[in-house]
């Protein structure tokens, strides 16, 4: 394990192995967890923020785990699951566009909203 400043981060760690993430999982999870924590304009519980990185690092490593296991391992409401989650997708998850010359915030948007559909179905 590797030493954090971030309480959520070491929240992740028990609640992943609890769901048997994979380590590339958990590794992201953590990375999400700790720039949750102490980058970005995320505020709230160390569990809230540990949920919602567990639970968008499932869904982008294709080792989707339901919002209420998620909620259990980390003693969070499924309500905590999806606020910190989407918080998460809008501060952390890098958006990378296709190679077009104008580029908008709706496309973004548009972009953002057809990656969290491909990670969900």
């Amino acid at each position: 394990m590797i030493e954090s400043k971030s309480r959520a981060a070491a929240i992740v760690e028990e609640a992943a192995s609890e769901l048997g993430l994979s380590d590339q999982a958990t590794e992201r999870a953590r990375g999400h967890a700790e720039r949750a924590e102490l980058e970005h304009p995320i505020n709230g519980v160390p569990q809230g923020i540990a949920a919602g990185a567990i639970y968008v690092s499932g869904l982008m490593e294709g080792e989707k785990r339901t919002q209420r296991e998620v909620a259990d391992a980390c003693d969070v409401t499924e309500i905590t699951v999806r606020r910190f989650y989407q918080e998460i997708i809008v501060y952390d998850t890098p958006y990378e566009p296709e190679k077009q010359n104008e580029t908008s915030d709706a496309r973004a948007k548009e972009g953002l909203v057809d990656r969290i559909r491909g990670w969900i179905a």
